[in-house]
């Protein structure tokens, strides 16, 4: 593959730039270039479930800089944000399924911001939506991914071997590993349960119990399988 460069005039050259101007330059451009930030959720709508999905109002958990004239000289000071703003929510699924979470308002999130203006595409779904507006990489085109982790909100017992649904400190989980799955916690059924095979040990098909009894009486523990 060639190495030539397309031009022997540098960009800098081009525009008129010395280097050090040029440089300047690209990191102004770089400052207004919005990819992704941490933030904190303020509040979590789940939508009506009819015509409006589940969307997020987020603060940013990095504060940006703004250079001011502090004593007649520039200089750089974070500036707090103090208006949230509203985005949808990245929710796991596929097909028929997803996954919902109960997101709560002090929830850590990664909001990543879109190459282009997504707000026909929220509103209608599908392709060849039309951009309502040329803006690239607008706070307005972000997308909540929840949630990353800061060390504020570790993850204990992070388990190594095994896929896990749980709630943060490990008191309730689905695991599972290799061909098992074990619950952890209450187990609680809100309509008619079909077993196929065994649960522990004991054959919920072909089985019989011992010390039956009519009326109110209860039956003994299984006898065979």
């Amino acid at each position: 593959m060639s190495t030539t460069p397309l031009s022997f005039i540098s960009m800098s050259q081009r525009m008129g730039l010395s280097a050090d101007q040029f440089s300047i330059f690209v990191q102004q451009m770089l400052y207004q270039l919005r990819v992704a930030i941490p933030c904190i959720v303020q509040t979590f709508n789940p939508g009506d479930g009819v015509s409006t999905p589940p969307t997020v109002s987020v603060l940013p958990a990095v504060m940006d800089e703004l250079y001011q004239n502090v004593g007649g000289a520039s200089q750089a000071t974070p500036i707090q944000w103090k208006y949230p703003w509203t985005i949808p929510v990245l929710i796991p699924g596929g097909g028929n399924f997803l996954m919902t979470f109960p997101i709560q308002a002090g929830d850590e999130c990664l909001v990543v911001f879109c190459d282009m203006d997504i707000q026909q595409w929220r509103q209608a779904g599908g392709v060849n939506n039309a951009q309502m507006d040329k803006r690239r990489h607008d706070l307005s085109d972000g997308v909540a991914i929840m949630r990353p982790h800061s060390a504020a909100v570790p993850i204990p017992d992070y388990n190594l071997g095994a896929a896990e649904l749980r709630n943060l400190d490990g008191t309730v989980k689905i695991t599972m590993s290799g061909s098992t799955i074990t619950f952890t916690g209450p187990v609680v059924f809100e309509d008619t349960v079909t077993f196929s095979g065994s649960l522990a040990g004991g054959d919920f098909v072909n089985h019989t119990h011992s010390g039956v009894t009519t009326g109110s009486g209860t039956s003994g523990p299984v006898a065979s399988e």
